[in-house]
Formats: structure tokens, sequence, C-alpha cells
């Protein structure tokens, strides 16, 4: 008789809001808007518009999927199961989330807390990011594997261009 072990549910996790980017494209509105008074407006508006966005938005990791919520309102959701890369842009000063699922590819901006992001995305889908342990010892495992021996296989039993068979 074999026994199963279920696995951990993992707990709901609801990200803070992080306002720093917001906060960064506020700061250069200003010089911008010193030099040319449209330019520094538009995105003085976008740095408004992405202030509003981190107040309002948030995202739940949940056992199984990632969603997006306004409010008390669901989104979208994003099973894990279909994910098939992530990674956080630009590790100094996180300014953006990408993930890829089989067949869409997402880019968020960091309006949430990137530390808390991080780490819930990497305990949902390890082995999926470029600086994630697990997928670096996969990648390690390809190169040591012998690649042309099936090249070398189908070279020799191709017959020769111009032979005498021709």
């Amino acid at each position: 008789m074999v026994f199963e072990r279920p696995e951990p549910e993992l707990e709901t996790v609801i990200l803070d809001p992080s306002y720093n980017l917001a906060l960064g494209f506020g700061a250069i509105a200003i010089p911008l808007g010193l030099l040319n008074l449209w330019v520094g407006l538009v995105v003085g508006l976008f740095a408004i518009f992405l202030a509003v966005q981190a107040t309002l938005l948030r995202i739940h990791f949940t056992g199984t999927a990632l969603d997006l919520y306004r409010g008390e309102k669901r989104l979208r959701t994003f099973p894990y199961a279909d994910w098939t890369h992530w990674e956080i842009f630009w590790k100094p000063l996180p300014i953006l989330f990408y993930f890829n699922e089989v067949n869409n590819i997402h880019f968020v901006p960091m309006l949430f807390n990137p530390q808390q992001l991080r780490d819930c995305a990497e305990s949902r889908c390890p082995g999926l990011s470029d600086d994630s342990p697990v997928q670096t010892a996969e990648v390690d495992e390809v190169a040591e594997s012998p690649k042309p021996v099936a090249v070398a296989q189908v070279e020799e039993s191709a017959p020769a261009k111009g032979s005498a068979t021709d």
C-alpha cells in the first residue's frame, strides 16, 4: 500500500503596495517640466497614474495562481502551472516584473513590494527565474551532455553529394 504525502498548502499572500516607481517618475517630471513643460506634464501624469494603480490594485499569491484584484473584484488569474519563466528587471532598483505563460507574456510595473514579490514567486515557481539555483543546475546538465553524437550519426548515414550512386 502506497501512501502519498499531501503537499503543504501555501497560504495566500497579499502584496503590499510600493509607491517608489510613482515617486521616481514624479521626481523625473520636475526637471523635465523645467526643460519642456509638455514632456514634464506627461511624465507627471504618468506618475499620478502609477500612484493610483498602486493604491487600487492588489496581487494575491494563492496556492495555485497569482490573482490580480481591484478592490474586492478579481480581474485576472494566472495559474502557476502555465508559467514558463519569471524575472524582476533591474535588481538594484526593481521597476518591472516579467512573467511568461505558455501563450502569453506579461510585464507588470513594480507597484508592489519587490522583496515580497520575489519571495512569493520563488516559493511558488522555483526554477523558473534566471537567478534560480534549480534552473542553473539543469543548464549545467544540458551543457555537459554530448551534443555532437546525434549530428555525427546523421552525417555518416547521409550519402555524399555527387557520389557515384547518383
